[in-house]
């Protein structure tokens, strides 16, 4: 009996760490299925996505934003609905939330696998899970294989100006609006922009536009293309063709806008910002004879021709004047003392020995009569003696009485001659008679 009772409080122990270790320890599991599995285009398709946990949850459920092209995508906002699994002999208690997927191309729509998270146990833990990869078949009617797929489609085109009118240089903007019932505008495909052997083309950024009336979603996609003229010539821009398959009426369709046939001329010579209007030439006045303008010029003629007549003798005789007033001083300079004692130093410096006599007798005659000293030895030893020394060397030379060089006797008697011009000039003729300057020519 004490047997049998501690072997049941052994297995009641057990049970309580068992139930412990897993309140530790939730785990999330995340079920899915698409119901059905096999839909026509734009007919709606549901996928469940279950979410279960061991105890119970304290967040709500993230899911992502599903995105799968070729089909739209769109997470039931209505409130989700509880569920109950029984997994083994475990009770999981769960979340249900449907996505409804409508494809809206012709071929089969591969559900990615995406995760799931949420908080759950007494401690809020953040579980995760991933689903499972699935494949939901679209049934492609006969044509529909490529083409676009809505319940109707529109399409149109405008320029910004006449295609008559161009010129190199020019641009234009062709638009193109496709309207789609049933489809969201980011579905709708684009045109093609072929290139155009002279013609530059720029595509602007399509205009993406959503709407929803009673048939569902409306999309609408305006894309702009602008064309600019490098050549002249003529030029066409393509047709633009969409083809799509009308789920309505369940056959083919094609929308198209036709071709532009275009235009250009050579472009104009530039013209300059702004014109300068030509010279306005005044005409030119009748030509008459002016007696008063003449008679001033001739009046001021005549007095000109007689201030010059007045002038012409007085000027021709101040001119007479000036002339021989200046060959008269240079008569003087040339008849003066300075101008012989020049004379002289330039003959003693030459070394013309010969030519100094005569050119000391000039000087000596051109001395001023209060200095001027009579033509003998004596008056000449009185005056200074240096000079009657170098005149003596100088005559000795001049008459071959000596035969050595003269050079020491010019410049003792050049020096001779300055300070015997000091002594004259400054303190005049000296009163004793002096009957000569010189020693005889030929002494005995």
């Amino acid at each position: 009996m004490r047997q049998s009772i501690r072997t049941a409080l052994t297995f009641a122990l057990l049970l309580t760490a068992c139930s412990s270790f897993a309140a530790d320890a939730p785990a999330l599991l995340v079920r899915t299925r698409l119901e059905p599995a096999t839909v026509a285009i734009s007919q709606p398709a549901t996928l469940y996505v279950e979410t279960y946990t061991e105890l119970f949850f304290t967040s709500g459920i993230e899911l992502p934003a599903l995105n799968i092209p070729g089909a739209i995508v769109k997470l039931s906002d209505e409130r989700p609905s509880h569920v109950s699994r029984n997994v083994g002999n475990v009770s999981w208690t769960g979340i249900e939330h449907q996505y409804s997927i409508t494809p809206i191309v012709g071929a089969d729509l591969n559900i990615p696998s995406f995760d799931v998270s949420a908080h759950s146990g007494p401690q809020s833990q953040l579980l995760s899970g991933k689903t499972r990869a699935l494949t939901l078949k679209v049934d492609v009617p006969a044509g529909a294989e490529g083409r676009f797929v809505t319940h109707d489609l529109r399409i149109g085109q405008s320029v910004d100006r006449d295609l008559t009118t161009l010129k190199v240089g020019d641009s234009f903007t062709r638009r193109i609006t496709i309207i789609a019932t049933g489809t969201p505008a980011m579905f709708i495909p684009e045109t093609p922009a072929p290139q155009i052997d002279g013609l530059s083309i720029y595509p602007a950024p399509p205009v993406l536009e959503d709407q929803t009336d009673a048939a569902g979603p409306v999309g609408q996609r305006t894309e702009s293309i602008t064309y600019l003229v490098q050549q002249p010539g003529n030029f066409s821009v393509p047709e633009t063709t969409i083809e799509w398959w009308d789920l309505d009426s369940r056959e083919p369709k094609t929308a198209t806008v036709p071709a532009l046939d275009l235009h250009a001329d050579a472009a104009p010579p530039p013209t300059p910002v702004f014109e300068i209007p030509p010279e306005q030439v005044a005409p030119a006045p009748p030509r008459t004879f002016d007696w008063r303008r003449a008679s001033h010029v001739l009046g001021g003629s005549i007095a000109a021709l007689l201030l010059l007549y007045w002038l012409a003798p007085r000027v021709v005789r101040f001119t007479r004047k000036v002339i021989d007033r200046f060959a008269a001083r240079r008569i003087r300079y040339l008849d003066s003392e300075r101008h012989a004692f020049r004379e002289l130093r330039r003959i003693v410096r030459r070394g013309d020995v010969h030519a100094i006599p005569q050119a000391l007798y000039r000087w000596l005659d051109r001395l001023p009569a209060s200095s001027r000293p009579s033509r003998d030895h004596a008056a000449v030893t009185q005056i200074d003696t240096r000079l009657a020394r170098g005149s003596e060397a100088l005559l000795d030379r001049c008459y071959a009485l000596q035969r050595d060089d003269a050079s020491a006797a010019l410049n003792d008697f050049d020096h001779a001659l300055r300070s015997a011009r000091r002594q004259l000039l400054s303190h005049g003729r000296s009163a004793s008679p002096v009957t000569r300057c010189l020693p005889d020519l030929n002494p005995a």
